[in-house]
Parts: C-alpha cells; sequence; structure tokens
C-alpha cells in the first residue's frame, strides 16, 4: 500500500469519527437543555410543541430552542424552521470577485500564482469591509 493512500485513510477515517464526536455531543447538549427547560415550564412536553410555544421560547430570548421547537410542530428541518421563524440571515462575509480578478493578474504579472491567489483572497476579503464601510459613512453624514 501507497504511503499517501495509507495517511488520507487515517486522516479521512479520524475526520469522520471526530465530525460524528461533535454530533452525538450536541445532540446530547441539545436534549440536556431540553430537559432542563421543559423541568422550568419554559418548554413544552415532547410531542406538545405549537407555534405559540415557539414565539414565547423566542421571546423568551432561547432563539435556538424556539427553532427546534418550531421544526418538531411542522415536522420540517432546522434550517428550514429558521428561515420560516426568524427570516433568511444575509451572509456575514461575502468575497468580491473583483479581488480575485486583480490578484490573479497581479500575480501573472510577477509570474508567481501563489502571490496572486493570496493577494486576490487577501483583496476579495477587504474590499467588501472597504465598501460597507463607504456606505455606512455616507449614511452618518448630512
Amino acid at each position: 500500500m501507497n504511503t499517501w493512500t495509507f495517511v488520507v485513510e487515517w486522516v479521512l477515517a479520524w475526520a469522520v469519527l471526530g465530525g460524528l464526536i461533535i454530533v452525538a455531543a450536541d445532540r446530547i447538549m441539545v436534549s440536556r437543555k431540553q430537559r432542563r427547560l421543559v423541568a422550568a415550564g419554559v418548554y413544552p412536553k415532547p410531542g406538545t410543541e405549537t407555534d405559540e410555544d415557539a414565539q414565547r421560547l423566542l421571546a423568551a430570548g432561547h432563539r435556538d430552542m424556539a427553532i427546534r421547537c418550531y421544526g418538531k410542530a411542522h415536522r420540517i428541518g432546522y434550517q428550514e424552521a429558521k428561515d420560516r421563524l426568524i427570516g433568511p440571515q444575509p451572509a456575514a462575509y461575502v468575497l468580491h470577485p473583483a479581488g480575485l480578478v486583480i490578484g490573479l493578474a497581479v500575480g501573472l504579472a510577477l509570474r508567481n500564482v501563489g502571490a496572486g491567489v493570496g493577494l486576490g483572497l487577501l483583496l476579495a476579503i477587504i474590499l467588501p469591509l472597504l465598501a460597507k464601510k463607504l456606505r455606512h459613512g455616507n449614511r452618518e453624514q448630512p
């Protein structure tokens, strides 16, 4: 067996195992939190979830549990429940394609693709932040 094949198989196996451990830990933490909230009378008993319960949980500041309650009430997945209850959220960070193009053009001019990709990614992150700052700066001035 090739050494690289062996290494890739082990890395993938550990990545899958790590993912399973993370999912199991998340499930345990959510069920513990749900049991505590049921005992406190904040979360409804399993199987009796309604829209009103989800709204009450959301108003009480239990956003994650409100989304889960809404999803169980309507028998839909977490993401769909979140979109229906809270609404889709805009992306926090957007890569600007002009930054990538400029960076790659500079990399080609310098004949260094690594520098071009690095500069392109840097510009792709910085350009949207600068544009956002300029938009907010123009709003503040009368």
